[in-house]
């Protein structure tokens, strides 16, 4: 973890971006990491991505904040959806959100891998549609909202989404 005084100074050097990633579990075979060789031994901490996203909002004013990667289906839609909200809004604007891959994660939560494109779809459908015009209506294989309010919007008309998913 770093200081509320580098986190500031990062800011005010000019950086574009500063993102974090999201694991549950970190498993043995980091060697099957597909873009290179897995930087962070497997003892690292992973805390939780978001409330570090919203800590480093917290002192800075124009960096982006993104996620490397998050877990996407291996979240609710809707209390996804509500976090990033809440985020994009604390930060006025400036979140990204990147989803990604590892198996062990989707094993450790009960996922099978098989199912993780379609859940990664549906994920992104629904957090579209609870960032959208209200009152909200989406009906998936694993999100069915019918006519809630889900407030506040993003500030972005459009968050980005960003995929590093490995399809094979």
């Amino acid at each position: 973890m770093t200081s509320s005084r580098s986190r500031r100074f990062a800011d005010e050097a000019g950086l574009h971006s500063i993102d974090f990633c999201e694991h549950f579990v970190i498993g043995k075979r980091t060697d099957r990491y597909p873009y290179g060789d897995f930087a962070h031994p497997r003892e690292t901490p992973w805390p939780d991505v978001l409330t570090v996203l919203a800590a480093v909002a917290a002192v800075t004013t124009r960096i982006r904040l993104a996620t490397g990667v998050i877990l996407l289906p291996l979240r609710p839609a809707v209390a996804l959806a509500k976090a990033v909200a809440a985020l994009d809004v604390l930060s006025d604007g400036r979140v990204d959100l990147g989803v990604g891959w590892q198996p062990e994660d989707f094993a450790s939560a009960g996922v099978p891998w098989g199912e993780r494109i379609a859940r990664f779809s549906e994920s992104v459908e629904a957090c579209r549609a609870i960032w959208g015009p209200q009152p909200v209506t989406f009906r998936g294989r694993r999100t069915d909202i019918d006519g809630v309010f889900s407030l506040p919007r993003p500030i972005q008309d459009r968050l980005p989404i960003l995929f590093g998913v490995k399809l094979t």
